[in-house]
């Protein structure tokens, strides 16, 4: 589906899809516990793009609309909105909505936090900041948000990562104490953070849809994947991410616990490869390295079939991915040859490696020795990802201290077709391989201004192409994201492998 439509289409189906109350149970769930395997770095929605911290926001903020499990538009905040004209996108935003210091919700809110999005030292600041050009209050319950150039993707990345702040709080305690003492309109509220431990949020009780489920939700911090299905099958934690595929049959067998799979691949899992250092620099070096590993093997040992391997920038399902592309075969032999071709013998390089990437060390181990069979040495880095992301976002140093190739996914979930020039883009935020081609920025900057969705997949047929052929990375697999759910409860995975407390359902 076309994730941006016209304003007539969206007016309409926003009057059928307003959101009403939670209708939550007669009896609260009490506590629910989440663990996963990544600690957050701030509780400040306006700061960073990270899924596993936008699952934790996401209970403390509201943001002006959001996308349902079909894929479908539906207010939040806002509700409704319109397209003013190329540039400009209006929304009406409910009355009497109030954060949890008392303060109101209104268009100063947004204001705020498009500004703090769109400024150093938000990660956010590079596409915020080249996208929109200003948020005009035009009432205490409308506000314009202003593009600087027609934009296909407002609405996904304003649903994704848009959250309201509170403009007088927000501008009094600065960046990063309210990244600490968070305030939002959302169904919890901050009670406690033990950084590497626990984040307890507790129930909003003036929260504007109703009562929530529960009294509180605990995110708890289990970097270990055994440890964390433990917690799982003896009841500490009611919900787990990222179980390793490996592991799933023993939750399912646990009769505690079932396994409840995502419906699409939400984050292709990749390598990428320094394209400014020698030998990376060369396109037969990066085309041996994706023919040297074999991709399937990968799937059928370590995710357990619970996945498929992967060709180019856009996952299969989504919007933008390209199904005449065929992924680089396992041919260990070519690769040999198009090292010769360079005139490349017996290079060594860095694999820089983290706990972000389920099973990083298993994946690591062996890609390092499909590339020694080819005659390429790895030497393979295992690092905290709270150390792996800062060399990568070090642009001062031109992210020297990252390995020549990291181990890494990307989103592939409701805004992947806006994360591609941010990923691929010469000047793109997370382009943390220094890839560059001018062709392909010509074809992001066409996507980005056209509305059309067809015309967009046109574009993005030779993007994929072009990526494919240039190998700018190891293209490793698209894994399914798995859960782990408590018996206790119901719930559906959605696309874009997030987790709201408030989608449980007691059985």
């Amino acid at each position: 589906m076309n994730r941006l439509k016209s304003s007539a289409a969206v007016a309409a189906l926003v009057a059928a899809a307003l959101l009403v109350p939670n209708g939550a149970d007669a009896q609260s769930f009490g506590t629910v516990t989440i663990a996963h395997n990544n600690d957050i770095t701030t509780l400040n929605p306006t700061q960073n793009t990270q899924k596993y911290q936008r699952r934790v926001w996401k209970h403390v903020f509201d943001s002006l609309m959001a996308y349902d499990v079909a894929n479908n538009p539906v207010p939040v905040l806002a509700e409704r909105w319109e397209q003013v004209d190329a540039n400009t996108w209006r929304f009406h935003l409910r009355r009497n909505v109030k954060f949890t210091n008392g303060e109101p919700m209104n268009a100063e809110s947004i204001k705020v936090a498009l500004q703090a999005n769109s400024s150093a030292p938000s990660r956010n600041a590079g596409a915020f900041g080249r996208i929109f050009a200003e948020a005009k209050i035009v009432n205490d319950n409308t506000v314009d948000l202003v593009t600087k150039a027609p934009y296909a993707w407002v609405l996904p990345m304003i649903g994704d990562t848009l959250f309201a702040v509170p403009a007088k709080y927000y501008q009094e305690v600065g960046v990063e104490r309210f990244g600490q003492e968070p305030v939002g309109t959302g169904a919890y509220k901050l009670e406690s953070w033990k950084k590497g431990d626990r984040v307890t949020l507790a129930a909003n009780g003036d929260f504007w849809r109703g009562k929530p489920k529960a009294d509180k939700v605990v995110f708890w911090v289990i970097p270990d994947d055994g440890t964390r299905i433990a917690a799982l099958i003896n009841g500490e934690a009611d919900v787990i991410a990222g179980i390793p595929p490996i592991q799933a049959e023993r939750v399912e067998r646990s009769g505690k616990a079932s396994i409840v799979a995502g419906p699409s691949s939400a984050q292709p899992v990749w390598i990428g490869l320094m394209n400014n250092r020698a030998p990376l620099t060369d396109v037969r070096v990066r085309q041996a390295i994706n023919y040297a590993v074999n991709k399937q093997a990968l799937v059928d040992k370590l995710l357990r079939g619970y996945g498929k391997v992967t060709s180019q920038a856009c996952a299969d399902g989504t919007v933008c991915f390209n199904p005449d592309i065929k992924p680089y075969a396992y041919d260990p032999a070519k690769a040999r040859s198009l090292l010769q071709e360079a005139g490349v013998s017996n290079p060594t390089i860095s694999l820089q490696a983290s706990g972000l990437v389920p099973l990083h060390k298993e994946v690591s181990l062996a890609v390092a020795q499909d590339l020694k069979a080819v005659g390429i040495n790895v030497n393979v880095i295992d690092e905290e990802w709270s150390q792996m992301s800062a060399k990568l976002f070090n642009v001062a140093n031109q992210r020297k201290d990252a390995g020549d190739m990291f181990l890494i996914y990307s989103a592939a979930g409701p805004d992947v077709e806006m994360l591609q020039p941010d990923l691929y883009g010469s000047k793109g935020i997370f382009n943390w391989s220094f890839y560059t081609n001018d062709r392909l920025d010509t074809l992001f900057k066409q996507a980005e201004g056209e509305l059309d969705l067809a015309k967009r997949k046109v574009l993005f047929n030779e993007v994929n192409a072009i990526i494919n052929k240039e190998a700018p990375k190891l293209f490793l697999y698209e894994p399914l994201a798995l859960w782990g759910v408590s018996n206790k409860y119901s719930w559906k995975a959605d696309p874009g492998d997030f987790f709201y407390a408030e989608d449980l359902q007691r059985k």
